[in-house]
């Protein structure tokens, strides 16, 4: 763990080797970088410390870290335009070829994920502990997987667990806040529907209102903490900003997304070993437009 001198004076952190190297290729941090060690009292240059500066031997127990996105001449995800609106139907389009190329991996990641939580729907308490604790570390790790495929470097199916090592505490805890946020506004659509108490109209509206702008806001913000390095909370905010940038065509592709996943289910559920993995590369593939389109 290492403690970042920042340009204005402040420390940052502790922050893991990772998370460094995601602000280095981010240009929040460089070379003449002020760093510590936990538990040394020294300061000394990133480009001193070799796990930071790029200098040292690979790990094979360590996850690979995220490539400069666009970086690799030829690679599928070039196919996303640098700039301009994103183009709900093309993401498919593309995801499309993504997955006739990478179909194995990407089968096997979106199965191991629909599994999990498949499995915990049928309890309510594990649904709860799914939506608060796990769906984060889980999500943001099949992000991560996607990721890295459309960079040009396919991972081993086991990527879709990274959530679980890096960014954790940052990806249980936007999990959490989102599903408190999501479960608050269901409240008086329980309450109405168990006839427990009823609600006015104009309520039920308001809350599903805020229901779809939850969704809808906050959607990026699993792959911004574990590809960007980011906090919780300043993952939500940039997936807020990000997204209301052009808000009605990110809410195409996620209706798109959940159009093509529902065809799929209705095909006795095989259909979704196909849907669902093409809906979620889309959805990375979407990612990977607006947040470059913001750098």
């Amino acid at each position: 763990m290492y403690t970042v001198l920042g340009d204005d004076g402040k420390e940052y952190g502790p922050a893991t080797t990772e998370q460094i190297l995601a602000w280095k290729r981010d240009g929040r941090v460089d070379d003449e970088t002020k760093v510590r060690r936990a538990g040394e009292a020294e300061w000394v240059l990133l480009a001193e410390i070799p796990e930071l500066s790029g200098r040292a031997a690979p790990d094979e127990d360590a996850p690979p870290p995220l490539p400069e996105a666009w970086a690799t001449e030829g690679t599928l995800a070039q196919a996303v335009p640098a700039s301009g609106p994103l183009d709900p139907l093309a993401c498919f389009e593309r995801a499309w070829e993504v997955f006739k190329a990478n179909g194995g991996l990407l089968i096997g990641a979106c199965a191991i994920v629909g599994v999990l939580q498949l499995s915990t729907l049928l309890h309510p308490v594990l649904g709860y502990v799914f939506a608060f604790a796990i769906a984060g570390p889980l999500y943001g790790g099949l992000s991560r997987l996607i990721l890295l495929t459309l960079r040009g470097t396919p991972p081993r199916v086991a990527e879709v667990f990274s959530g679980f090592r890096i960014q954790r505490n940052s990806l249980v805890q936007a999990s959490a806040v989102r599903a408190a946020l999501e479960l608050l506004v269901t409240i008086p659509f329980i309450l109405h529907l168990q006839d427990i108490r009823p609600m006015p109209v104009y309520l039920l509206a308001i809350c599903g209102a805020a229901g779809i702008y939850i969704s809808l806001a906050y959607v990026f913000t699993f792959p911004l903490v574990i590809d960007r390095g980011l906090g919780f909370w300043e993952a939500m905010e940039s997936s807020r900003r990000l997204v209301m940038a052009q808000p009605f065509r990110v809410f195409l592709v996620l209706l798109l997304a959940a159009l093509l996943v529902f065809l799929g289910l209705l095909c006795f559920l095989a259909g979704a070993v196909v849907t669902l993995p093409v809906a979620m590369v889309a959805y990375c593939l979407a990612y990977e437009h607006i947040t470059r389109a913001a750098d």
